[in-house]
């Protein structure tokens, strides 16, 4: 997949809660309106070095992002997001 821009391209995660480094628990569906996945593409002018360097390593990167940004797809049967970078919330 080719993207543009600073644009990503997130392959969600199933529905449940996710506990963060810090201790805050984000919820799943009937919890806090929040989205998480796995990158499985980046865009040629994403900023983020951490980013760039972790996916270019094979390192599964997953973020968190609000659910109302974005286009929803589906790619190969799986649900898929694509935003733009300032849509991510949070690395997990």
């Amino acid at each position: 997949m080719l993207l543009l821009g600073s644009r990503v391209a997130v392959q969600l995660d199933g529905e449940k809660e996710t506990v963060l480094e810090s201790g805050v628990v984000v919820m799943g569906k009937d919890g806090i309106a929040t989205k998480s996945g796995t990158i499985i593409a980046l865009g040629d002018a994403i900023s983020s070095n951490r980013l760039k360097n972790e996916v270019q390593k094979g390192v599964d990167v997953r973020v968190m992002f609000d659910p109302y940004c974005g286009t929803k797809t589906f790619i190969n049967g799986k649900e898929v997001f694509v935003l733009k970078e300032e849509d991510i919330i949070a690395i997990l």
